[in-house]
């Protein structure tokens, strides 16, 4: 099976492995990911997310440059995709330098040698009530009593200061810095938004060096016919 998908104008094909690769004999391949740089831009460090169905039970996985040999640490999150199925999900990311117009090609291989690397992405709080931060921005998801608007445990992001030169701080006056959507119904004098609400029903929040998720699922506020999801990623 392969599947293409463009991420930031990488383009990234992914084929799984059936048998393992002739240079891992020690070790059952999973898939082999290419990379092409299709906006001519040098690329460092830019983040490549896949995901692929797998019944191999481990959550330590590297990439192995097919060229270099080079191994880089991926961080991996495992979804289940339903009781009758077998396989689960399996959400790679995994960071890649190419230069403009270049092509990469990785081995995804389990393997417990990866560390995680140190980088300066950092959470802070519990539960919605976070801040999230690294050397470029400060996003800020908690509550403040300030306004009505921005004192639900939503998990919207309230405020977000950029770090880059000068500490610029983006905000709205009355209502968070994100609300939207938002839904008005004919009878009812005030819209209500998703950042309305109060601990949604499904809330999970997913922490690795490179990345940051938070995925939240719940009902519009006001309008139980309307299922919401939402999710923001937060990275090096």
């Amino acid at each position: 099976m392969i599947s293409v998908n463009k991420y930031w104008k990488l383009l990234v094909s992914i084929m799984l492995l059936s048998c393992p690769a002739t240079i891992f004999s020690q070790s059952h391949a999973l898939a082999r990911v290419k990379i092409a740089e299709t906006a001519g831009i040098n690329r460092e460090g830019e983040y490549v997310q896949v995901s692929l169905q797998t019944d191999v039970k481990t959550s330590d996985i590297v990439a192995v440059n097919e060229r270099t040999g080079e191994s880089i640490y991926c961080q991996t999150d495992t979804e289940s995709i339903s009781n009758l199925v077998e396989k689960d999900l399996l959400h790679i990311v995994f960071p890649v330098s190419v230069e403009a117009g270049g092509e990469r090609s990785y081995i995804l291989v389990p393997s417990s040698d990866g560390t995680p690397p140190e980088t300066d992405l950092s959470v802070s709080g519990e539960g919605l009530e976070l801040i999230i931060e690294n050397e470029y921005y400060r996003a800020d998801l908690t509550r403040s009593a300030q306004t009505e608007a921005k004192n639900h445990a939503s998990g919207q992001l309230r405020e977000l200061i950029n770090k880059v030169d000068f500490e610029q701080v983006l905000y709205r006056t009355e209502n968070r810095m994100h609300w939207a959507p938002n839904f008005q119904k004919a009878n009812l004098r005030y819209y209500t938004t998703i950042a309305g609400w109060d601990n949604p029903v499904l809330y999970r929040l997913k922490k690795g060096p490179y990345l940051v998720r938070t995925e939240r699922q719940d009902k519009a506020p006001a309008h139980p016919e309307i299922l919401l999801t939402a999710s923001y990623d937060f990275y090096a």
